[in-house]
């Protein structure tokens, strides 16, 4: 959806409420393969593992799945995909 979109989201992920999506587009996981179909198609090999350094530790503010705190923190998004 481009550069606007993602550089909106990431100063407040609240405003994905205002994109406007069909019934399977939350999913994506289509996209999960493009980087190895491309690098496959391109090298005729199969795409290497990632190599990862993953923090002791996660970053940013603790949340709790099984409460109300994501209709807290993101509530236009909550209203529109939350149960």
């Amino acid at each position: 959806m481009g550069r606007e979109v993602f550089e909106r989201a990431l100063k407040d992920p609240d405003s994905l409420a205002d994109i406007e999506l069909g019934p399977e587009d939350p999913f994506f996981e289509e996209f999960a393969y493009i980087a190895a179909e491309a690098y496959e198609k391109k090298t005729q090999a199969e795409l290497p593992p990632p190599e990862r350094l993953f923090p002791e530790e996660p970053a940013g503010d603790r949340w709790e799945e099984d409460s109300d705190d994501l209709a807290k923190r993101f509530p236009r998004l909550w209203a529109k995909y939350g149960s």
